[in-house]
């Protein structure tokens, strides 16, 4: 999977934050999928945005500030 070059191409197509969030945890899904199906992503939107992993009784949960995504979508690609 070219998750890297799909981020790229999506974050040049001047996509929203939102839209540009559940792009990247669909892709997060699909390639923790092939490691095992019982993993989940799920993203919700208050202040900002909470990014939850989910495999069994385990949760990951990460917080996305909304201000930083907007000032800088590029800087996202790094961590990928």
């Amino acid at each position: 999977m070219n998750s890297i070059g799909n981020i790229k191409d999506y974050i040049s197509k001047g996509h929203s934050n939102e839209q540009f969030i559940i792009f990247i945890g669909k892709n997060i899904e699909q390639q923790l999928n092939q490691w095992d199906e019982a993993y989940e992503v799920n993203i919700m939107k208050f202040k900002d945005y909470i990014f939850v992993v989910k495999i069994g009784a385990t949760c990951y949960e990460m917080e996305i500030l909304e201000s930083l995504l907007a000032e800088n979508l590029v800087g996202l690609e790094i961590i990928w």
